[in-house]
This record gives structure tokens, C-alpha cells and sequence, in this order.
């Protein structure tokens, strides 16, 4: 069969990213085909289609660019990984091209309404630079994930170019009508409004299970927030309409000129400002949020068996319950496959179940022993689908014997090993990204 190019675009322009899809291209290479790893944008990747007449287009948490036309007919991979809570609807593919998910559609907040293309699990895989040897136990406990920073926990303006400071606010919030709510335009109103999102949130979630449901999250929080922000709404209306009422000489008198200038630049986007700070809460609540907040509950309960733990990775150093176990980021495959070797026990979690990505398997690549809860449902994607527990990797019952479990393992050596081994000669059988290649081009008819 002829060989074909493909075309493999990140989801970000991370080292991560970048790796992943470098490592699948060498293996599609090695099936005699060409392949170029391009950047993530569009515009950047978009061209290249026409110049280098690309057969497939695998891209990362993308579909068909809608904005774009191509005289070059390319067919379209989109390998979804991550969970969208604002994707619904947004998958544009033809009925050649492929849907790849790291589990279901659902799972990663993609409704479908009509899939007449090719809609699969699809998982990431390992190669020989996860390999690592033994050298010495360095930690009880390691955790290599890195995290979004939190939300400001102090008082903050509800939006940022406001007059919240300024002696003329005071003097229209004494006259307004909905003084008495205060807290709906005051200070306190983001840190109030964010503690009220967040406790809902860890009411209606249940961590440690995989068990993530965006839209469950979601109808919650607007059932419980909408109120807020239409009385916010309606109260800053009616600021902007008795601001606008003096004249901007009277208003430079007493706010001073740059911040008239900044007055003036958030009013005349009032209403779309509040509904763009809405949509970002919510989709930081229902996807984002419940990260953290698992990662912390995590962290809190082994450090209750042993303190003598490893954490690596973007911004675990800026938040409270990770920073003084914080060693560093790891960039390269060897050092995180060093880590995963020595560490006596390799943590992990994910909080929508899909436990076959990429962390997990370079674990298992480089003979390292994973603790792992347990899913509520063996779906696709989760590790209960293509591992075998207490074989491959050792399971656990959310909160409740996570710290019985933990100590079993930590103080029995041999059994740690035992699974480390069988786990390593089991992921290079079965996952690695010859097999990944393989199956796309399988699934292209192109073997």
C-alpha cells in the first residue's frame, strides 16, 4: 500500500504533548508511512495540510476547524482526552473521518447527535525511553501530576477594572435601593460567591471513585448560583445607569483620570462580562475544581501513614496540601521513569475513571508499583478494563481504606515488586505505541 503523511497536531505545545505524538509518529514511520508533528494552532497547522498534501490529520482535543477551508481533502482523526464541559455539540467531523476518546463521549462532555463517522476508545501508549532500573527506594509516596492554581482565596473585585475603592461608589451604594445586598457588588462578593460554588461542589461530588459527572456538577451549581448573579446583574445595572447619569468631568474630580478610563472600559460590556464570569466559574467548578479538591484529599490521607512524600509537577508548589512535599517538575520520560522505579509507592487518581492515560502506563512501563482507586463502573478507559487488579496494580475503595490499604502495601516489599514486574511485562505486550499505531491504521484500512 502506498505510504501516507500524516499530519499530528497537540492538543498544547507542552513537552508533553509533544512527546506523545512523537513517539506514535516513529512508530507509524516505522510502518513505512511520513509523518509531521506541527503546533497547535490553526493557523499554524491549517496550511500545512495544502503545502504537504497531509492524507490524515490526527489532532488532540480538536475537530475539523470550522474557519478553514483546505483544497486538499484530508481525512480527520480527533483524539478527544480531556473532559469539556463547553464541547457539546462542537465535534465537526465528516462521515470518513474517526472520534477517538480516552473512554466515552459522555465521560469527556461530548453529546454527540449524529455519529456517522467511526467513535472508539483509543489510549496512549509506552515505548523503551519509560524503562527504567532500580536503583534505590527514595520515597514512601510519590505523586508526578501537575495542577491548575486555585482560585484567589482572598477578597477580590468582581470583575477587575471596577470602582469598588473609590469614595464615589460608597456614595451610590448609600443611595441605591439594593444597598442592603451589598455582598452581590462588595468586596466580598467573588471570595463569598467561590466558597458557596466550591462547598456545592464537594457536596454533589464523590472523590476518590472516578466517578466525575460534569453536568451533574453543573446543574447544581446553577441551580443554586443563578439567583446570585441576576441580583448582581440587576444591581449593577442600575450603578452604570446613575454613573453614566454625572458627567465625567464631576467623576474625574473624585476617581481620578485612569480610573474613569477603566470605568468607562468595563461598563460598556456590563452584561457580557458577568455572563463570561459566570460560564468561567461554572467550567472551572464542574471540571476543574474537582481535581484539586481529590488531589487534596489524596495527599492528606497517605501523608497520615507516612510524610516521606515526592510530588513533581506544574504548580503543585502553590498549593498548601502539596508544597512542602513539593521536589520539582520533571521534564523528560528518564526522570519520570526514575521517580516511578524508586518510589516505593506511585499514587494515583483521576476523577472522571479513566485511568488508562499516560501517567498511569509509564508507572507500569517502568516497573514502578501503582495504588489506584477503584472506578464505580468498569467503563472504557478505566484501568478495570485492561489491567487486572492485584496482578497489575493494587485498587482501593475511595476514602475508606485508602490509609489501611496504603500501609499493607508500603510494608510489604516483595508483594510491591511482584506487581511492578508482572505490570511492566504486561503494558509492553499489550500498550505500547507499536500496538497504538497498529490499531490507527486499522481503523484508517490502511494496514
Amino acid at each position: 500500500m502506498k505510504a501516507k503523511k500524516f499530519l499530528l497536531v497537540p492538543s498544547v505545545d507542552n513537552p508533553y504533548d509533544i512527546r506523545m505524538l512523537r513517539s506514535l509518529g516513529e512508530e507509524l514511520k516505522g510502518f513505512g508511512h511520513e509523518c509531521i508533528v506541527a503546533r497547535s494552532s490553526e493557523h499554524a497547522y491549517v496550511p500545512l495540510i495544502d503545502e504537504a498534501k497531509i492524507d490524515v490529520v490526527l489532532a488532540v482535543n480538536k475537530s475539523r476547524p470550522k474557519d478553514y477551508k483546505t483544497r486538499h481533502h484530508a481525512r480527520y482523526v480527533s483524539w478527544y482526552q480531556d473532559v469539556f464541559l463547553d464541547t457539546s455539540g462542537e465535534v465537526n467531523l465528516h462521515d470518513d473521518d474517526i472520534l477517538y476518546t480516552l473512554g466515552t463521549p459522555k465521560q469527556l462532555g461530548l453529546r454527540l447527535e449524529t455519529k456517522k463517522y467511526m467513535t472508539k476508545p483509543f489510549y496512549t501508549g509506552v515505548n523503551d525511553t519509560n524503562r527504567a532500573s532500580k536503583s534505590s527506594e527514595v520515597c514512601d509516596f510519590s505523586l508526578c501530576a501537575g495542577l491548575p492554581l486555585d482560585l484567589p482565596s482572598q477578597p477580590s473585585r468582581f470583575g477587575q477594572s471596577r470602582i469598588s475603592h473609590s469614595v464615589l461608589f460608597v456614595l451610590f451604594q448609600k443611595l441605591m435601593l439594593a444597598a442592603k445586598k451589598r455582598n452581590f457588588f462588595g468586596l466580598n462578593y467573588n471570595q463569598e460567591i467561590i466558597k458557596r460554588m466550591k462547598a456545592l461542589t464537594e457536596q454533589v461530588y464523590r472523590p476518590l471513585e472516578g466517578s466525575l459527572d460534569i453536568y451533574e456538577i453543573e446543574k447544581a451549581l446553577r441551580a443554586e448560583i443563578v439567583p446570585f448573579f441576576d441580583n448582581a446583574r440587576i444591581a449593577d445595572d442600575i450603578l452604570w445607569f446613575m454613573i453614566r447619569l454625572v458627567p465625567k468631568r464631576c467623576l474625574k474630580a473624585v476617581v481620578g483620570e485612569e480610573s474613569l478610563e477603566k470605568l468607562y472600559g468595563y461598563g460598556s460590556g456590563s452584561p457580557n462580562n458577568f455572563d463570561a464570569y459566570f460560564l468561567g466559574l461554572l467550567n472551572w467548578m464542574s471540571q476543574t475544581y474537582p481535581r484539586i479538591y481529590e488531589r487534596r484529599l489524596l495527599i492528606e490521607a497517605v501523608a497520615k501513614v507516612s510524610d516521606n512524600i515526592h510530588i513533581y509537577g506544574n504548580c503543585m508548589d502553590r498549593h498548601d496540601f502539596s508544597s512542602r512535599y513539593y521536589k520539582g517538575t520533571l521534564h523528560s520520560e528518564e526522570s519520570l521513569a526514575n521517580v516511578y522505579a524508586n518510589s516505593r509507592v506511585n499514587l494515583g487518581n483521576n476523577t472522571h475513571g479513566l485511568g488508562l492515560h499516560s501517567r498511569n502506563l509509564a508507572v507500569m512501563a517502568a516497573g514502578g508499583f501503582l495504588l489506584h482507586h477503584r472506578s464505580r463502573e468498569k467503563v472504557p478507559g478505566s484501568l478495570e478494563s485492561a489491567f487486572e487488579e492485584g496482578v497489575h496494580y493494587i485498587g482501593y475503595n475511595g476514602l475508606d481504606n485508602l490509609k489501611d490499604v496504603a500501609k499493607t502495601y508500603l510494608d510489604d516489599s516483595k508483594r510491591r515488586h511482584q506487581i511492578g514486574t508482572e505490570a511492566q511485562k504486561y503494558v509492553f505486550q499489550k500498550h505500547s505505541w507499536k500496538h497504538r499505531a497498529s490499531e490507527l491504521l486499522g481503523d484508517l484500512c490502511l494496514n
